[in-house]
């Protein structure tokens, strides 16, 4: 366990934007796995809403920057995705279930193997 620790701290630091964009959008697809794969346990549901959130709180932002540098199509539908996150936790906090965190999940995944760069990262 200690080497995959290790592994983990080291592997953000050789991670471009694009990288580090799909590494945290699946590790919240893979919490919110985790989540609907354990449904009485809280904690579990917590983080993964906690940093889902967090994530698309962020891809918010950015979508409100003037002079944005995604196509008007993608720069919607990321819209509606957000929009969709945002009721989807707000559902989660009152009553879950296992098919919105799968869905949710699937979101996040999908996001993550697109070719969408939001954040540009100087180097």
């Amino acid at each position: 366990m200690k080497g995959y620790s290790a592994y983990a701290k080291a592997q953000p630091a050789a991670l471009d934007g694009r990288g580090l964009e799909g590494a945290a959008f699946m590790k919240a697809a893979r919490l919110l796995d985790t989540a609907a794969n354990a449904p009485d346990d809280a904690k579990a549901l917590a983080e993964a809403l906690r940093v889902n959130t967090l994530l698309w709180t962020l891809v918010q932002a950015e979508l409100t920057e003037p002079g944005g540098r995604l196509p008007d199509t993608l720069h919607a539908d990321l819209a509606s995705l957000s929009l969709f996150m945002d009721r989807s936790t707000a559902q989660m906090l009152n009553k879950p279930d296992t098919e919105t965190l799968r869905a949710m999940s699937d979101v996040d995944r999908s996001i993550a193997e697109a070719e969408i760069v939001f954040v540009s990262v100087n180097t």
